[in-house]
């Protein structure tokens, strides 16, 4: 190779690259971008190349882009990957390729676990969304919240963080001197006994500007009096004053005890503290600040659009590249998850549009929104790769042991439960979809079949287990033929039966669910340890789902949640389930608790500039005319009424409401708040 082929392999110019790059193997081509900057700054417009290329040459269905906005470079490397995965599955002969996964990697079941969290219930007036129809807020106040103590270490290290100071520092906010007396944890009843007295705004200022300490008002203390502990914020039986002299027995002045005092008993609401994109941190008692790590996190400002296009879009790509998929929606009553699966009501669950120019309606769930992509895909794949296809579809509601077909008055599906999943595996209960107009007519079928009920946490509560399969039976001009499940199962609420108040009828289909959903843990928990037997046979809700749980599928867990401090037990459970799904690595994902700590303030800190440039956006000053009689001016005008004319700022309540609760987290986390009761 003369020196000029050595300057262009070291910085090729586009076309060249491309070409050297379509004629290596595919782990050949990654080595070549990884060689210097030059083939590094190719790689973006690469990996574009080799979609095109797979989509030219393998058949393999390549998604549009989403609505409105073009992919991030690490979306269309994160895209390629899943698309290599499929790459032979229209070749008549088994191929051997280093980029092939192995066979005991292809028999492995992967789960991808996303979060959603509903908007808070706690919403001012006029500033209601769908999902909160329907909310008791008499019940939801009564409910109350619990708070949590945090543990020593994360609270010095909270303080360290949003005070920048040393470790030792933080030890003198929290007590002074070493006199077992000065510290709160020498107290067998520990930290959870002291009181919530008002202090104000306390900083680690060496000047002495550290606030003033405020006794406990009177409504604490008639709280206390009366038995209102159990909410929380007045469960202490010690008073301040306790505190104050113990300090002041230590030779504390007034102002450090002020520090000691705020940054001792530090509480704050059990529940979500803050979300960022592929993480939750959560404070739950006896663990205090908790992460969860998973695939994607949506907060309650995520729409319909985006939560599909993170987590089931990537299934309905490989149902149309010849590879089962499952997507399980998991969550308490009243989480959203029908919401979610299915859409806010019945014409945003069942109505699609007639082609693909169209759009859904921007609150149409995930099941209206897959079943729109594959019916377009088909029909575009029929014109230019020449390849026909059948899509089925089929809805069951799983309750106890018995299978009901939906699309047939809710028929039993079968004699017992192993009956009904050979029968929906088979097809029997399939319908045949050729048009958007019949996917509708089915969706609104089964739709209306649902079992509901109302219950204490849900006016129209799915009482059972809803499964939805759609099968696709594709065909080359060559005669191959690809077959291909998608599973979407509406799981039912996952909450305690004290929580749903269910009694009678309404207690035993709470039972049902709960069993169906001990046995798809047992089956979640043997695949992700790589057992080599899975309990399927526990329950007919996972009989129905082992074509999606096993083999090459590709599985999605969708774990739908409350931010509220009322449902944290709720919420703690259901995203444990989803981490037990996960099998996140902890020596890679998680974060120590000095990294932990800055996240969570990081991530509250962009929260709230969030919210505060949505106000700056959505607020404008309003002129408000009051009109009154004025008695004084009667007989000297006309009309004898006086105008008093006022501006006020609106627009933005709702988002004001939200900077509030995010301001007031990120006190109580510090020790930086104004506790009054």
């Amino acid at each position: 190779m003369d020196q000029a082929a050595r300057e262009l392999m070291r910085e090729p110019t586009q076309d060249v690259a491309h070409r050297i790059l379509r004629a290596c193997a595919w782990p050949e081509r990654t080595k070549l971008l990884c060689l210097n900057r030059a083939w590094g700054a190719l790689a973006h417009s690469a990996v574009l190349d080799w979609c095109d290329e797979l989509s030219a040459t393998t058949r393999t269905y390549v998604p549009a882009a989403p609505h409105g906005r073009e992919r991030t470079p690490a979306e269309w490397r994160q895209l390629l990957r899943r698309l290599l995965a499929t790459q032979y599955a229209w070749s008549p002969y088994p191929v051997a390729d280093e980029s092939a996964p192995s066979a005991a990697a292809d028999r492995k079941v992967r789960i991808q676990v996303c979060a959603r969290f509903r908007p808070r219930q706690r919403a001012v007036a006029g500033a209601t969304s769908t999902a909160d129809e329907g909310v008791d807020q008499e019940a939801l106040d009564a409910r109350g919240a619990q708070r949590v103590v945090l543990p020593l270490h994360q609270r010095l290290q909270l303080i360290r963080t949003s005070h920048k100071c040393s470790a030792s520092d933080a030890q003198r906010l929290l007590w002074s001197g070493g006199a077992a007396g000065n510290d709160p944890f020498a107290s067998p009843k520990g930290m959870a006994e002291l009181p919530l007295g008002e202090v104000t705004n306390v900083s680690a200022d060496p000047d002495g500007a550290h606030g003033t300490l405020k006794p406990p008002t009177a409504k604490a203390v008639h709280a206390r009096a009366d038995g209102d502990g159990a909410t929380g914020e007045g469960s202490n039986e010690a008073s301040v004053a306790g505190v104050v002299s113990a300090c002041s027995g230590g030779g504390v002045d007034g102002a450090q005890q002020a520090a000691i005092v705020a940054a001792a008993a530090v509480s704050t609401s059990a529940g979500v503290v803050a979300l960022t994109d592929a993480s939750v941190v959560f404070c739950a008692p006896t663990i205090g600040l908790r992460e969860f790590c998973y695939t994607r996190a949506f907060g309650a400002e995520a729409t319909q659009a985006d939560v599909y296009e993170d987590s089931l879009r990537p299934l309905v790509v490989d149902m149309l590249n010849g590879r089962s998929g499952c997507l399980l929606a998991f969550g308490q009553t009243g989480s959203g998850k029908t919401y979610s699966v299915s859409g806010a009501d019945e014409e945003a669950a069942t109505s699609l549009p007639r082609d693909a120019s169209s759009s859904l309606l921007p609150s149409a769930g995930l099941v209206p929104r897959a079943v729109h992509e594959l019916l377009c895909a088909i029909a575009a794949r029929r014109t230019t790769k020449g390849i026909h296809a059948d899509l089925a579809l089929s809805a069951v509601e799983v309750f106890g042991n018995d299978v009901l077909d939906l699309l047939n008055e809710g028929e039993a599906l079968g004699a017992w439960r192993g009956v009904a999943a050979r029968a929906l595996a088979v097809g029997y209960a399939d319908r045949r979809v050729n048009s958007a107009e019949d996917a509708s007519a089915l969706l609104l079928t089964a739709d209306r079949a649902k079992r509901r009920a109302a219950t204490a946490m849900n006016e129209r509560s799915s009482r059972a287990h809803t499964v939805l399969l759609l099968t696709l039976t594709q065909r080359s001009a060559e005669g191959l033929e690809l077959r291909s499940t998608l599973c979407l199962a509406d799981l039912g609420g996952s909450e305690q039966l004290k929580r749903s108040q269910a009694t009678g009828e309404r207690l035993r289909e709470a039972v049902r669910i709960n069993l169906g959903l001990l046995a798809l843990k047992r089956c979640v928990t043997a695949l992700t340890e790589g057992h080599s037997h899975a309990p399927f046979q526990d329950s007919a809700l996972t009989q129905l789902l082992r074509p999606g749980l096993s083999g090459r599928a590709q599985a999605v867990v969708l774990v739908c949640a409350s931010p509220d401090p009322v449902d944290a037990t709720e919420t703690l459970e259901a995203l444990r389930f989803g981490e037990l799904a996960a099998v996140v690595e902890s020596d890679s994902r998680q974060h120590s608790t000095a990294a932990l700590m800055a996240e969570t303030l990081r991530a509250l800190d962009t929260q709230i500039e969030r919210v505060q440039q949505a106000i700056v956006s959505k607020e404008r000053w309003e002129q408000v005319v009051e009109r009154r009689a004025d008695e004084r001016a009667e007989g000297l005008v006309d009309t004898g009424v006086e105008e008093k004319r006022t501006f006020k700022l609106v627009g933005a309540e709702a988002e004001r409401t939200e900077l509030e609760e995010l301001l007031a987290r990120r006190r109580e986390l510090v020790g930086d708040t104004d506790m009054s009761t």
